[in-house]
C-alpha cells in the first residue's frame, strides 16, 4: 500500500508508514478504508466500511485514512477523539483527492460529530450531490449532557483543507462549545456555508463563496470567535450576518460582491473588534429576486452594537464580473449605524454611489464616527442614465393661497410605498402594513429663487392626531455632483407639541447627519392645513439656496419623500425608549436629473 510518509495535523504531524509516534505501522496501515472493504470507485456504497473504520479508530483514539478515490456514503457517525485524513486535491470548483459523495437523500447530514471530543477532519471533499432537503455537509448538534453542568465538556471539533460543496442544507450546520475551521473552501451550497450557535471558533485562511443563505450565520448565543484571513464572497443570504453574540475579532478578511450587507451586525453584539477589512462591490441584488429593502443595500450595517471599534477597513464599489452580465455599482450606502453605544467608527475609507456613511441615530453613550474618508462613486458607467425632466420657470413666487392654481398644469407625482419598518432594537424584522395603492401626490415648479410645492397627503397613517411622532411628514433632498451626499429639507408638520417645524440636515460633514437650523413654528411661506378625516396639505414657495442650490444652479438631482410612523406593538420595544420606524414614499427609486429653463 502506497500512503504518505507524514501527514500534518493542525500542530502536531502524525507518522502513518515506518513510524510509530502512536501505533506501530501495522495498526495504523490497518485503518485505512480500503482496508475496511472501501472500492472509491464513485459508484459502491461504501457507507459500512467507512463506519467500520471509524469505529475501530474510536478504540484506539486514531486516524482513519483514506485515499485518493470517489467514495459514495450515506451519514457518518463520530466518535470522540477520531480522525480522517484524505488527500486535499480539489480547486475552487471541482472537488478532488479523497472524495466522499452523499448517496442517501434522506440522511439529515454526511458527517455527524454531535458530542464528540476531539473530532478532527482533514484534506477530504465533501459532496452533497444536491441530494434530498435540507441535508448539510456536517452537522452537530445540542446534546443534553452540555446543559448539565457537571457533565458538559468542550467538544472541539477542528476541520481543516476540506472542501465542503453541494448541500440542500448549510455546509456545516454546528451546535458546539466551540471550534477551529481552516484552509477549507465552503461554497454553492443551497443553505449557509457555515452556520453556528452556542460556539466559540477560530476560523481563518477559508474561502466561503456562492451559498444559496449566508457565507456566515451566527445568531444564537455565540462568543469569543476570531475570523482572520478569508474571502466571503457571493452569497446570496448576505456575507456575514451575526446577531446575540459577544466578543469576535473580525481581522484581514475580503468580503466581496455580497447580495445584501457583506457584513450585518443585527442586535444585542458586544464587543466586536473590526479591522483591516476589504469589503468589495456588496449591498448588491439577487438576480430574479425582488428588490432589496433600502437597509439592505449598504456593505455594512451595525445595529445595536455595544462596544466596538470599526477602523481601517475599505469599502469600495462596483459591479459584476466582466464575464458576466452588466450589473448597477454597489453599495449604494457604504455603511449603516443606529443604537450604537461605547463605539468608535474611524479611519475607514467609506465608498458608495448614494450615501458613504449613514447614520440613523438612536445611539448610547460615547459614540465616536469621525475622520473617515468619504468618496461618493455614483454607477454612471453602468446604470442606464435616466432622462432629465425640464421644468419652465415660473416668472415670480406666487402667494401660497394661489400655488395650487398656479402648479395645476405641472404633472403630479404619486407618492407610493418605498420601504418596509426598519429593525426593531434586537434586529429582528418588523413588517409593515401595506399603504393603499397611492397616500399622496406633489405637484411641484420652480422660478429662479424658489422651489414651488402644492403636496397632499391623504392616508390614515398621516393624521394630525399623531402627535407623539417627530419624525413625519414632508422630506426633501437635493443632490450636486460635486456633493458628498443630499442635502435633507424636512418640513414637520406633526411635532409632540402640536405645533410644526422646519429642519435643514446635510449628511456631508463626516458622513453623519447634522442639523443646520430649525425653525418653529413654520415660516409663512409655507402653509400646512389639517385634511378631514386624516392627512394634510403643504403649500410651500423654499429658496432654492435653503435647499444646498447656489444662484443659477439649471441642473441637479431632487427627490420628494413623504414619512410617517406607526407606534409599533412588541416587548422588546420598551427597554429600547422610543423608536422611529418610517414609511417614505417617492415618486422614484431613484433621484431623477432635474433641469430649469427659462419660461416661454
Amino acid at each position: 500500500m502506497t500512503v504518505i510518509d507524514l501527514i500534518v495535523l493542525g500542530t502536531f504531524v502524525l507518522a502513518i508508514a515506518g513510524c510509530s509516534t502512536m501505533h506501530d505501522a501495522a495498526s495504523v496501515q490497518a485503518l485505512d478504508v480500503k482496508n475496511f472493504g472501501a472500492r472509491g470507485d464513485g459508484q459502491s456504497d461504501d457507507t459500512a466500511a467507512f463506519q467500520a473504520a471509524i469505529d475501530a479508530a474510536a478504540k484506539i483514539r486514531g486516524t482513519v485514512y483514506v485515499p485518493t478515490g470517489t467514495y459514495r456514503v450515506g451519514k457518518l457517525v463520530w466518535h470522540d477523539f477520531t480522525s480522517m485524513v484524505g488527500e486535499p486535491a480539489w480547486s475552487y470548483y471541482v472537488p478532488g483527492g479523497s472524495v466522499l459523495e452523499l448517496n442517501d437523500p434522506n440522511a439529515p447530514c454526511l458527517i455527524d460529530f454531535t458530542y464528540c471530543q476531539g473530532a478532527r477532519l482533514v484534506g477530504l471533499s465533501l459532496v452533497g450531490r444536491e441530494l434530498g432537503t435540507n441535508v448539510h455537509g456536517i452537522m452537530t448538534r445540542a446534546h443534553t449532557t452540555n446543559e448539565n453542568v457537571a457533565t458538559k465538556r468542550e467538544d472541539f471539533p477542528a476541520i481543516e483543507r476540506c472542501m465542503i460543496t453541494g448541500f440542500t442544507g448549510n455546509g456545516l450546520d454546528m451546535d458546539v462549545w466551540c471550534m477551529s475551521l481552516r484552509g477549507c473552501a465552503i461554497g454553492r451550497n443551497k443553505g449557509d456555508g457555515f452556520n453556528y450557535r452556542h460556539a466559540d471558533a477560530m476560523v481563518i485562511d477559508n474561502w466561503f463563496s456562492g451559498n444559496g443563505g449566508a457565507g456566515i450565520r451566527a445568531e444564537v448565543g455565540t462568543g469569543s470567535s476570531t475570523f482572520t484571513a478569508n474571502r466571503i464572497e457571493w452569497n446570496r443570504g448576505g456575507n456575514m450576518v451575526v446577531r446575540n453574540a459577544w466578543g469576535w475579532n473580525i481581522t484581514g478578511n475580503c468580503f466581496d460582491r455580497g447580495y445584501g450587507p457583506s457584513l450585518a451586525l443585527l442586535g444585542n453584539c458586544n464587543d466586536f473588534a473590526i479591522t483591516g477589512n476589504m469589503f468589495l462591490r456588496s449591498g448588491a441584488t439577487v438576480p430574479g429576486a425582488a428588490p432589496p429593502t433600502e437597509l439592505d443595500c449598504c456593505a455594512v450595517r451595525l445595529t445595536g452594537v455595544r462596544g466596538l471599534t470599526f477602523t481601517g477597513n475599505l469599502i469600495t464599489t462596483g459591479g459584476n464580473d466582466a464575464s458576466m452580465a452588466p450589473a448597477p455599482y454597489t453599495p449604494e450606502v457604504a455603511i449603516i449605524t443606529r443604537d450604537l453605544a461605547n463605539a468608535v467608527i474611524t479611519g475607514n475609507r467609506l465608498q458608495a454611489t448614494k450615501f458613504p456613511l449613514l447614520d440613523l441615530g438612536e445611539h448610547g453613550e460615547q459614540v465616536l464616527i469621525r475622520d473617515n474618508i468619504l468618496q461618493l462613486q455614483p454607477d454612471e458607467a453602468q446604470r442606464p442614465a435616466r432622462p432629465a425632466k425640464t421644468f419652465k420657470l415660473h416668472p415670480k413666487v406666487p402667494a401660497l393661497a394661489d400655488l395650487p392654481t398656479a402648479l395645476a398644469q405641472e404633472a403630479p407625482l404619486v407618492f407610493q410605498q418605498r420601504q418596509e419598518l426598519p429593525d426593531a432594537p434586537d434586529g429582528t424584522s418588523v413588517a409593515a402594513k401595506p399603504f393603499g395603492p397611492t397616500f399622496g401626490t406633489a405637484q411641484m415648479g420652480f422660478t429662479e429663487t424658489h422651489l414651488l410645492l402644492a403636496v397632499t397627503v391623504n392616508d390614515a397613517r398621516c393624521t394630525a392626531q399623531a402627535t407623539e411622532w417627530r419624525d413625519a411628514g414632508l422630506e426633501i433632498y437635493t443632490w450636486l455632483p460635486e456633493m458628498n451626499g443630499p442635502l435633507q429639507y424636512c418640513i414637520r408638520p406633526l411635532c409632540p407639541d402640536g405645533t410644526a417645524k422646519i429642519e435643514r440636515l446635510t449628511w456631508r460633514i463626516d458622513g453623519t447627519s447634522r442639523r443646520l437650523h430649525a425653525e418653529k413654528p413654520v415660516r409663512p411661506d409655507i402653509a400646512i392645513r389639517p385634511l378631514k378625516p386624516h392627512g394634510y396639505t403643504i403649500t410651500a414657495a423654499i429658496p432654492l439656496k435653503e435647499l444646498g442650490l447656489p444662484a443659477g444652479c439649471t441642473s441637479f438631482h431632487l427627490e420628494l419623500a413623504i414619512s410617517a410612523a406607526e407606534k409599533v406593538v412588541a416587548k422588546h420595544v420598551t427597554a429600547f425608549g422610543a423608536q422611529r420606524p418610517l414609511f417614505t414614499a417617492t415618486p422614484a427609486r431613484t433621484l431623477t436629473p432635474l433641469t430649469l429653463a427659462p419660461a416661454n
